[in-house]
């Protein structure tokens, strides 16, 4: 996700999660989508990936979560196309 389109969504996100007073789990849809359910929701069910719960977080909580969460995606996608190298031999 490039730094326009992520910066744009943590801004929805945190105006969307300040009008909710307990947590909510965020998901990443096919088309790179980020949206938020109830936690007992199960969007995994319909191919979504659970991205995160969180309670009200700050734009900062939210922008560190997701540049993890989108961190180990790019890491694994490269480790599973074999761009990056798992481990150097000793």
């Amino acid at each position: 996700m490039s730094g326009a389109k992520a910066a744009a969504q943590i801004r929805r996100l945190i105006e969307e999660l300040s009008h909710h007073h307990g947590y909510r789990t965020l998901w990443l849809d096919r088309r790179g989508y980020l949206c938020h359910s109830e936690p007992d929701d199960d969007y995994a069910s319909i191919g979504f990936t659970y991205v995160t719960t969180v309670m009200r977080p700050s734009d900062e909580e939210l922008s560190s979560v997701l540049g993890s969460f989108f961190a180990a995606r790019r890491a694994a996608r490269e480790i599973r196309e074999g761009i990056a190298p798992l481990l150097a031999s000793a």
